[in-house]
């Protein structure tokens, strides 16, 4: 029984522990079903069932294999790219805003991308390096996005992979 009590209150440690320093920072989940885009931007592509997977440059495994849960909302507009995550409420959160070129603001200058103050990651990526891997000798298609070098947020990013079934239409602006 203790330590079934121990593995409790250690759980409520972090959970309130989160809830202090989200409420200090600032930071609050976003959704991809209320998100605000720009005047004038558009979208140009978009997939509810891709799943996103995070390459690192340093500690990855010889042979990856994803786990197709499509459980991603991809959506790329003419100024970014918003990647959501299901929730156990169904909703999109969003974790990551990808930015071609350029982020409108200094928060991809920052090591954490912005997680801890808005509640989603900031990453710059490079706007003419997009392979396709959507051809016949891989088993799950996939696009993969490269972040640009000299961004904080993207030391230890090596590429971003989308895997979707809808890949061929993929495009940014």
């Amino acid at each position: 029984m203790t330590p079934l009590l121990l593995l409790v209150a250690a759980c409520s440690a972090i959970a309130i522990a989160g809830w202090i320093i989200s409420k200090v920072t600032g930071s609050h989940a976003w959704y991809l079903e209320d998100w605000q885009f720009n005047d004038g931007e558009t979208t140009l592509w978009r997939d509810d069932a891709a799943d996103v997977s995070v390459i690192p440059k340093l500690g990855q495994a010889v042979v990856m294999t994803p786990v197709r849960l499509h459980r991603s909302a991809v959506v790329v507009t003419s100024e970014r790219i918003v990647i959501g995550k299901k929730t156990l409420t169904g909703k999109q959160m969003v974790e990551y805003v990808l930015y071609p070129g350029e982020a409108p603001d200094s928060e991809s200058k920052r090591i954490d991308g912005g997680l801890l103050t808005r509640g989603y990651s900031t990453l710059v990526i490079q706007r003419d390096v997009i392979r396709d891997h959507l051809g016949d000798e891989t088993r799950y298609p996939y696009v993969a996005l490269t972040p640009l070098e000299g961004e904080r947020s993207s030391v230890n990013v090596s590429e971003i992979r989308i895997y979707t079934d809808v890949g061929a239409s993929f495009r940014l602006a």
